[in-house]
Formats: structure tokens, C-alpha cells, sequence
């Protein structure tokens, strides 16, 4: 009965570390997906009177898909938004283009997208102009 008790014992021991292994996981997993977003590339930017929100950057078979909404605070048409993602350093890695070709009504928004091959694993910074 002793050696019965222990089993059990040891069973429900190792099952408990096991949940607790998964736990402690998925937490890290989460810290470093909150963390990825508050980087100084998918922070809210404004160009002119254009405002980039729902910055989101995602990578897939090696293409890298920049998205953003862009909301005008006045009626305008606006051509297209460049994207110019750099390293820590200040060195351009690529420059991107996200087109609309449209007039944009007051608060209106609008997602660009834009897909890139570039290797992005040292993006620090993005700087935007609109044309």
C-alpha cells in the first residue's frame, strides 16, 4: 500500500511541475509578444495632418507584411505613405510604399499594406513622409 501511495505521490508531483513548466511558458510567450509591440517601430506616428495607427509586422516565408491605418484629421487626397525602416544605428534597411490614391474623408481610415523580402530582424525605427 506504501509503495502504491508514492506512485501516486510522485505521479501527481511530476504532473503538477509539468503544468507548472506550461504556465511559466506560455507567460514568457506572452511578455514577449506585449513587449515586441511597445518597440519603437510599431509605436503611433503622424505625418502632416495623417495619423498611422494599428502598426502590425509580420513576417511569413521570409516576407515581412508592414500594416497600418492611416486617418486624415481633414479632407485630402493623399497619394501614397513611405515607409523608411531603419537600425538602431540610423542605417536604412529598406523603404517601403503603402499607396491609397484617393481622397480621404475627415477621420476616415484607411489600411496600407506593404510586403518586403528585406531581413528586418534588427528593425529599430520606422520614419514615414507622404507624397
Amino acid at each position: 500500500m506504501k509503495k502504491l501511495m508514492n506512485k501516486i505521490n510522485i505521479k501527481n508531483l511530476l504532473i503538477c511541475i509539468a503544468a507548472l513548466l506550461v504556465l511559466i511558458g506560455g507567460a514568457l510567450l506572452i511578455k514577449n509578444t506585449l513587449s515586441s509591440n511597445t518597440d519603437p517601430a510599431y509605436q503611433d506616428a503622424i505625418v502632416d495632418n495623417l495619423k498611422l495607427t494599428n502598426i502590425d509586422i509580420t513576417t511569413e516565408n521570409k516576407v515581412t507584411t508592414y500594416k497600418a491605418t492611416v486617418t486624415s484629421d481633414k479632407d485630402e487626397f493623399v497619394n501614397s505613405i513611405t515607409m523608411i525602416l531603419k537600425d538602431k544605428d540610423g542605417k536604412v534597411i529598406v523603404k517601403l510604399l503603402g499607396y491609397i490614391g484617393r481622397e480621404l474623408k475627415q477621420n476616415e481610415g484607411v489600411v496600407i499594406t506593404a510586403r518586403t523580402d528585406a531581413d528586418l530582424s534588427n528593425l529599430y525605427s520606422i520614419e514615414y513622409s507622404k507624397k
